[in-house]
């Protein structure tokens, strides 16, 4: 199901950066805080959620799961759950206040 609205924020983003639409615009705001949320969700139970290891084990450990993640895709998934629309909002901004 996060795979959908991995598509989802990614079509989005695409969609409001290639066409300049009105970022503001009410419906799309709600759906995209409500998918910015769940990123964030996604992102806490990645830290608490066991895994196997190359064994095959389950690792249940917290600790381990919590380093594991780190070396792993917490990167990506942090970088994913940063609102990108609302910092090129605020880039396109600034580029139209600096034109006479």
């Amino acid at each position: 199901m996060l795979q959908q609205f991995y598509l989802f924020e990614v079509k989005n983003i695409y969609i409001l950066v290639s066409f300049f639409l009105d970022a503001e615009a009410e419906s799309w705001q709600y759906i995209d805080i409500a998918t910015d949320i769940l990123f964030w969700i996604d992102l806490i139970m990645n830290f608490i959620s066991s895994y196997n290891d190359e064994d095959g084990k389950i690792v249940k450990l917290r600790r381990t799961i919590f380093m594991n993640y780190l070396k792993g895709w917490f990167t990506v998934d942090f970088l994913s759950c940063l609102p990108l629309n609302y910092v090129l909002d605020g880039v396109v901004r600034d580029k139209s206040s600096l034109s006479p």
